[in-house]
């Protein structure tokens, strides 16, 4: 048996007591931000996923981690969420206290797509943005 089997690391205590307080963390501003919208209903807390948010139209099930996530990773744990939940009223969402270089750049490309589509630019300006955003996508998966 390894010398470090029951340190404080690999017992899990106080690491998953930091986890959980960052997941509660997300939870209160998932709370905070969906509040006041006529759609939501409830939130569950480790059901169907560490939280779900219950709305009018769709169940959002949020997967939080409070460690570096790669793109490959998150990837996984979206397929995996997929494959075992086939509804369409499902929408799975990662959450991840620090992410790779690469996942940040592309998380930065869509938001450029969210932006941009709530303005009145120019439609080949919208097109090159989301053409950037998919050849970063392409290269990565």
């Amino acid at each position: 048996m390894e010398g470090n089997y029951f340190s404080r690391n690999k017992t899990g205590g106080a690491v998953q007591a930091y986890g959980s307080a960052y997941q509660d963390l997300v939870s209160l501003l998932y709370i905070f931000i969906h509040i006041n919208s006529n759609s939501f209903k409830e939130i569950t807390f480790e059901t169907d996923d560490d939280f779900t948010l219950i709305m009018d139209t769709h169940e959002k099930y949020v997967q939080v981690k409070n460690t570096q996530l790669t793109t490959a990773q998150i990837r996984g744990i979206l397929e995996f969420k997929a494959d075992n939940t086939k509804s369409k009223y499902v929408k799975h969402v990662v959450v991840s206290s620090k992410y790779d270089q690469k996942f940040n750049s592309l998380l930065k490309k869509y938001k450029n797509i969210c932006n941009v589509n709530k303005t009145f630019r120019r439609e080949q300006e919208k097109n090159d943005i989301v053409e950037e955003f998919n050849g970063l996508l392409q290269k990565w998966i």
